[in-house]
């Protein structure tokens, strides 16, 4: 966690990373950034200024080389788009919202323009799911109005979920962030939340996911296979 997190522990946590990447991943990757990965925003935490030359996304971006907090790419008969959604909240000094930025969204419209695939979509904040119903676990019922925090889902939902259904080539969307499992679908577009590798972030617990992960099979034809593994991990 970079988010509130004091620069010798985050130095540390990276090159751990890129240690266990190096001895164990022999697949190529493709980072989809998310709040955790945000050096700093919480200042008071994290003991930063702010005006770091490595502040907020610059040490990520660093660290995983890339170039720009959003991109696309053509893979195996497949187009590829890699969403950046998480922005500060203005009203909080440690937190944060989900949406797209003017510019990424002009740049999300113009890419599926001229998109000819079959194409998927990653983003780590959930853009539609139904998580945070049942996100908390046993509680009591709600008194007039269910809401949402705009930490947890996109609040440019609507809007985006239009452009990707103009479009006619997005079949999956892919997040994460929630911690749990959910499968939806609108106007033929699948939204998926997979889990969380951590679980309930290494701990027991009975109000997240266990440790898992998704494994999607894409076919030449443009459907899909969808899967949620377990990763055998306990605490024990």
């Amino acid at each position: 966690d970079s988010f509130e997190t004091a620069r010798a522990q985050v130095a540390r946590e990276w090159a751990l990373l890129h240690k266990l990447f190096k001895e164990h991943c022999k697949v190529p990757v493709e980072h989809c950034l998310g709040n955790h990965d945000i050096f700093g925003w919480c200042r008071s935490k994290a003991g930063m200024k702010g005006d770091e030359p490595d502040f907020g996304y610059a040490r990520a971006l660093a660290e995983l080389k890339l170039a720009a907090r959003w991109r696309s790419f053509d893979r195996n008969g497949w187009h590829f788009i890699v969403l950046s959604s998480v922005e500060r909240d203005p009203n909080d000094e440690c937190g944060y919202l989900a949406f797209l930025s003017d510019e990424q969204r002009a740049w999300l419209e113009a890419d599926l323009a001229g998109a000819r695939l079959p194409t998927v979509v990653v983003s780590h904040v959930p853009i539609l799911t139904i998580t945070p119903a049942t996100r908390g676990g046993e509680s009591e019922r709600k008194r007039n109005q269910t809401v949402i925090s705009g930490g947890l889902v996109h609040l440019d939902a609507s809007p985006v979920h239009q452009v990707f259904r103009r479009s006619g080539r997005v079949k999956l969307v892919l997040s994460g962030h929630m911690h749990l499992v959910d499968r939806c679908e609108a106007d033929g577009i699948t939204y998926a939340c997979n889990g969380a590798v951590s679980g309930g972030w290494w701990k027991p617990t009975k109000t997240y996911c266990d440790p898992c992960y998704g494994l999607v099979d894409l076919m030449s034809d443009g459907s899909f296979k969808l899967e949620v593994k377990p990763t055998g991990w306990t605490n024990a």
